[in-house]
């Protein structure tokens, strides 16, 4: 099985991926890339909830979807 820090190695690094595939996934979702600053990241999320929110569209999945990627990136330090 190998030495123990290699094990915590390769569930830090699968931990990592998985961080790093909930970003992009929330970025994509604004309509942003990587390289996104928060400010981006408020201008995006508050363009689209003005197109998406549901008393305008009435497409509330949409809407959530927005608000969860805008929510998840705002939480991370």
């Amino acid at each position: 099985m190998g030495r123990p820090d290699e094990f915590h190695y390769e569930y830090d690094f699968d931990k990592y991926n998985e961080e790093s595939f909930k970003v992009k996934k929330a970025l994509s979702s604004l309509g942003l890339k990587e390289s996104s600053s928060k400010e981006d990241i408020k201008k995006a999320y508050h363009n689209l909830a003005k197109k998406f929110h549901p008393d305008v569209s009435g497409h509330q999945e949409d809407f959530k979807k927005i608000k969860d990627a805008y929510d998840y990136l705002m939480s991370r330090g």
